[in-house]
């Protein structure tokens, strides 16, 4: 079961992975750009945010199963990176992929009350 600690923790093991994910992104359209101080600076940003990510991950997995912490990391990064990739990448989320989204949101929150 999870407590009201962890959802801190699960959203900041969220948005670090998927916050490294988009500077990886962004660093990667920069090197095809030939900027390459600036990909070189995401490239660092990159790193940096993935391995708080993965701080974060052994904390997660020291206070919860892992049945139960992989699921809802997985979901909440989900959700994280639709979120990002709207605001920051201006991506379109169409019908079928937000009820996929729903869908997987559902399981999860299932799995974390321990049904």
């Amino acid at each position: 079961m999870l407590s009201p600690f962890d959802l801190p923790l699960f959203v900041l093991y969220s948005l670090a992975g998927t916050t490294a994910a988009a500077f990886g992104k962004a660093a990667m359209h920069r090197v095809r750009a030939r900027q390459w101080s600036a990909a070189a600076l995401g490239a660092a940003a990159t790193i940096a945010t993935f391995a708080v990510n993965f701080a974060l991950l052994f904390v997660l997995l020291a206070r919860i199963d892992m049945s139960v912490m992989v699921p809802v990391g997985v979901g909440l990064n989900l959700l994280v990176a639709a979120v990002l990739s709207i605001l920051v990448f201006r991506e379109r989320i169409g019908g079928a992929k937000l009820a996929g989204m729903l869908l997987i949101a559902c399981g999860v929150a299932l799995l974390s009350v321990g049904l």
